[in-house]
């Protein structure tokens, strides 16, 4: 099966952040899964490019640019995610067949881009709630 995550904050082992995204798609990979994720550029902890490969073995991970900063003012905070759920959708076209898509959240404006990306393609679309 080959899944497509949409997930502006990804981080790999190599990035500062959560990686339960990176243990799953890794996991799923070794079982014989294709995953593909994509994601900002920019760490959102540090704000800074994220450092490494943009192939983690058995995952693809695909760079969405995005327009500010999540460390600046609340504008461009706002500004960023935005850019990233219209460039995210653009990113995710080019993904080739995947079978299922996978949201998450906060913030819900990658979620949205994960359900356009399912309505667009017509595939089952996963709703991540990380905090309530």
């Amino acid at each position: 099966m080959h899944i497509l995550l949409i997930h502006q904050a990804f981080c790999g082992p190599q990035n500062p952040g959560g990686t339960r995204h990176y243990e799953l798609a890794h996991r799923l990979g070794r079982l014989g899964h294709r995953f593909t994720v994509v994601t900002s550029g920019l760490s959102y902890l540090t704000g800074e490019k994220k450092g490494g490969t943009t192939n983690h073995g058995e995952i693809d991970v695909r760079i969405a640019p995005t327009i500010g900063s999540w460390h600046r003012r609340y504008v461009q905070r706002v500004v960023a995610f935005l850019s990233f759920m219209i460039t995210s959708v653009v990113t995710g076209l080019r993904v080739d067949d995947p079978e299922v898509i996978i949201g998450t959240s906060p913030p819900i404006f990658q979620a949205l881009s994960a359900w356009a990306l399912s309505a667009i393609r017509h595939r089952p679309f996963i709703m991540e709630v990380r905090h309530l």
